[in-house]
């Protein structure tokens, strides 16, 4: 086989090269993506198109990101952004300021180093950006990332208005996976509320909505949320477990930090729904160190809160006994 062929450089195989690494990516093959958006980047400044580096870079902020490499990801998203700068490409500039209001965002909620301001400006400008383009897909997954912003802010009218109209859009563009993040936020506000039934049926469509298309990054919440609901409810743990597995099996083939301290703490959930107490400690105590690595400290007080109930609960139980 000539090798020469799959030369990025090369009129036509550079675009090639970065659909087949997006639908990697989306499908979460990261370790296949990744070669592939590398080689578009070894390409050189002359031979590779600006609009083909600039979304290998988003590419690539998105799976530093996903691994716990804060920096890089935010070298690759603003390296992105002066690409776009002189390309001009509106669709590709939203891909790039979504990339880095996502560091901000993740940075800002999990790890408390950004201000969520700056992430919901930033994001703010990327959906202006979708408007103008009138993709009303992107702009489903841009009012989904804004109103969770909001919440996060105790805006929560402003929130469950971007979900609503995140859905919508997502209905009218004819693309349910693109609205599956909100269908996972107004769950939340239902659970935050007690209501648990009304929740589990917002994760359950969700998972409907970015299953067909294999959304591997809404999919691995997505059986979170609904393996989570079902531990508060100490029903169908069976099934709960089956969802996590799959979910962990995804996160793992991305290497997501975040996803694997989300599972693990639902995991522990089920596990003292069932009264195995013993595994919910230990997947309590993986889930904080994964947290503490990756200095996720949102997580480290819902886990360190949850270790403490545990104890008081094993303190009860054998002083019953």
């Amino acid at each position: 086989m000539n090798t020469k062929i799959w030369n990025p450089s090369q009129q036509g195989w550079a675009g090639m090269l970065r659909a087949a690494a997006r639908q990697l990516e989306h499908d979460g093959r990261s370790a296949v993506a990744r070669p592939l958006i590398e080689a578009l980047l070894d390409g050189g400044d002359v031979q590779t198109p600006l609009i083909d580096r600039a979304d290998a870079h988003c590419l690539l902020s998105s799976i530093h990101l996903r691994q716990g490499a804060f920096e890089a990801a935010e070298e690759h998203a603003r390296k992105a952004i002066e690409l776009t700068e002189v390309c001009g490409d509106l669709e590709i500039s939203s891909k790039a300021l979504y990339a880095l209001g996502e560091v901000h965002y993740l940075n800002g909620a999990w790890r408390g180093q950004d201000s969520l301001e700056e992430a919901l400006d930033i994001h703010s400008k990327c959906l202006k950006l979708r408007e103008q383009i009138g993709d009303l897909g992107a702009q489903a997954i841009s009012l989904s990332r804004i109103g969770v912003i909001h919440e996060r802010l105790g805006n929560d009218e402003e929130a469950t208005a971007c979900y609503r109209r995140s859905v919508s859009l997502s209905a009218e563009a004819g693309s349910d996976e693109c609205g599956s993040r909100s269908l996972i936020h107004l769950g939340g506000a239902e659970e935050e509320e007690g209501n648990l039934s009304a929740a589990l049926d917002y994760y359950e469509r969700s998972v409907l909505a970015s299953r067909p298309n294999h959304d591997a990054r809404s999919l691995t919440f997505d059986l979170c949320n609904v393996a989570s609901v079902l531990a508060r409810l100490a029903s169908d743990l069976r099934r709960a477990r089956r969802l996590l597995e799959e979910a962990e099996a995804i996160a793992k083939s991305m290497e997501w930090k975040l996803a694997m301290v989300r599972i693990a703490q639902v995991w522990g959930d089920v596990e003292w729904a069932d009264g195995n107490l013993a595994d919910a400690k230990a997947q309590y105590e993986k889930a904080g160190w994964i947290a503490d690595r990756y200095g996720f400290k949102g997580f480290e007080r819902v886990l360190q809160d949850r270790l403490s109930r545990l104890a008081d609960h094993e303190a009860d139980v054998q002083g019953a006994s």
